[in-house]
């Protein structure tokens, strides 16, 4: 049974996910705009949020953690949004974003 367990294993190990998503999150904040799956912006928006919300605060572990993340707390959160199809396989492609202003 598969209850209260979140989040998606996009068929690979534990050690491969967690790579994807820390060189994701990179790409993502050094560049503010990547093309990713479906499924993996879905995962990548809580990994890069909870990064965000160590960042904003202002402690030196954090501060050492985000700038190892090549991050700088400019941000304050993401966007995703669609993307045209992959002219590979069709496959339905995001967008997310690094938002400079607030979204609230």
């Amino acid at each position: 049974m598969r209850h209260r367990v979140s989040g998606s294993r996009l068929n690979m190990p534990h050690s491969q996910r967690v790579a994807l998503m820390k060189n994701l999150a990179r790409e993502l904040f050094e560049h503010g705009t990547i093309v990713t799956t479906v499924t993996k912006a879905k995962e990548l928006r809580p990994f890069v949020e909870s990064i965000i919300t160590r960042a904003k605060k202002a402690t030196t572990i954090t501060q050492e953690l985000s700038t190892k993340e090549y991050w700088k707390p400019r941000s304050h959160g993401t966007q995703v949004q669609k993307s045209c199809p992959s002219k590979r396989d069709n496959q339905e492609l995001q967008r997310p974003e690094a938002c400079k202003e607030d979204l609230r």
